[in-house]
C-alpha cells in the first residue's frame, strides 16, 4: 500500500462516519482548521478529501485525528483506528528514507580518505588566490601611482620652467569571479622645480597618492512577490510559483449575481490551491486536484465590487500555471 492508497482509505472511512455537512464542519472547527478555505459544496468524499489535504498543508492532522478518535466520537471504531495507523506509518516511512540516504552518504564520505595532495591544495588554494589578487592590485597601482624619474645633465633655466602640472586619473580594476572592485584611485602629482641653479640644490619633489578601495561581495536573494495582477472576464494569465509557499494575487471587478468560472491549470504531479475573496470576505476555496486542475465552476458572485483570486503554492511546490476567468451570465446584461 502506498501513501496515497492509505490517504484514500482514511478519507473513505471518515466520509462514512461523518456523511453530513454539519458534522464535517463541527469536526473541522474542533480541530482548529479554517473552514472558510475548505469547500463543503461537493460530495462527502470530496469534502473529506479537501479537509485532509488542508490538514496536511497546515500541520493539523494530529489535531484532526485527536478529535475523531475522542471517546465521544469514534475512538472505538477499529476501521478508523487502523486507517489512521496505516496512514501514519506510510508518512513515517517516506520521511525516514531521505534521512537514511543522507546518513549513508555521510558515512561513505567519511570512510574515503582524501589523498595528501588534495589536502595540500585545499590549504594552498586560498593563499594562492589572495597572492594573485595582491599582485594584480599592486600592478595596477604601479602603472598609475609609481613616479618615474628621468636623469638630466643640466637643470632647466627659469625661462624653460613649465607651469606646475596637476594630473588626476581614475582607475577601475574589476576582478572576477570574486566581484572585487577598486572603483576609485585618484592620483595628484605636484612637482616643484627650482628656478635657479642655487635653488635647485634644495629642490624638493613631493608626491601625494590617495587610493580608496571598496570591496562588494553580494549574493543574489529571492523574496516572495507581493505584486497584484488584474484580470477581466474572458482573459487568462500565465504565472509561476518561484518560491516554496509563495502566493500570487489577481484582482477583478464583479457584479452581484454574475455567474462565473475560474480555472487554474498546472503540470501533472503538481499541487496548487485556489482561493476567492470578495468585498465582504471569503467566497470559495479549492484544494482538490483533479487532472492538474483546480477550479470554481458556475460560481455566483454574492456582492458587487473588487474580488481577489489567490493562487497558493503547495508547501513543497514550485511550478508554472495558467489562470483564466469567464463570465457565463450577468444580472445586469
Amino acid at each position: 500500500m502506498t501513501r496515497e492508497n492509505a490517504f484514500a482509505n482514511l478519507r473513505n472511512v471518515l466520509a462514512e462516519l461523518y456523511p453530513d455537512r454539519a458534522s464535517a464542519r463541527r469536526t473541522v472547527d474542533d480541530a482548529g482548521l479554517n473552514d472558510a478555505q475548505i469547500d463543503f459544496t461537493g460530495s462527502t468524499i470530496d469534502t473529506w478529501h479537501a479537509i485532509l489535504r488542508k490538514a496536511e498543508h497546515t500541520n493539523k492532522l494530529d489535531a484532526l485525528f485527536t478529535v475523531v478518535t475522542n471517546a465521544d466520537e469514534y475512538g472505538g471504531n477499529q476501521n478508523l483506528l487502523q486507517a489512521i495507523d496505516a496512514y501514519r506509518r506510510k508518512v513515517a516511512q517516506e520521511q525516514a528514507i531521505p534521512r537514511v540516504q543522507a546518513l549513508s552518504r555521510e558515512r561513505a564520505a567519511n570512510t574515503k580518505e582524501k589523498p595528501t595532495f588534495i589536502k595540500i591544495l585545499q590549504v594552498l588554494l586560498p593563499v594562492i588566490g589572495t597572492a594573485a589578487l595582491l599582485v594584480v592590485a599592486y600592478s595596477a597601482y604601479q602603472q598609475v601611482v609609481a613616479p618615474t624619474y628621468t636623469p638630466v645633465d643640466t637643470l632647466p633655466t627659469a625661462e624653460a620652467i613649465a607651469p606646475v602640472a596637476t594630473d588626476t586619473e581614475i582607475v577601475t580594476v574589476a576582478l572576477t569571479p570574486t566581484s572585487l572592485v577598486v572603483p576609485t584611485a585618484e592620483i595628484a602629482k605636484d612637482t616643484a622645480i627650482a628656478k635657479t641653479t642655487q635653488e635647485a640644490e634644495q629642490a624638493v619633489v613631493s608626491e601625494t597618492a590617495v587610493i580608496t578601495a571598496t570591496v562588494e561581495l553580494q549574493a543574489p536573494t529571492q523574496q516572495p512577490s507581493d505584486e497584484v495582477g488584474s484580470l477581466h472576464y474572458g482573459e487568462s494569465a500565465e504565472g509561476e510559483i518561484k518560491i516554496v509557499g509563495e502566493q500570487d494575487y489577481f484582482d477583478f471587478e464583479g457584479q452581484r449575481g454574475d455567474l462565473i468560472t475560474i480555472l487554474v491549470e498546472f503540470p501533472i504531479h503538481q499541487y496548487l490551491y485556489l482561493y476567492l475573496t470578495g468585498p465582504n470576505g471569503p467566497v470559495a476555496a479549492c484544494d482538490r486536484f483533479q487532472a492538474s486542475v483546480c477550479k470554481f465552476e458556475r460560481l455566483e458572485l454574492p456582492d458587487t465590487g473588487t474580488y481577489r483570486i489567490t493562487v497558493d503554492g503547495y508547501e513543497t511546490i514550485t511550478t508554472n500555471y495558467t489562470l483564466s476567468i469567464a463570465k457565463l451570465r450577468s444580472m445586469n446584461p
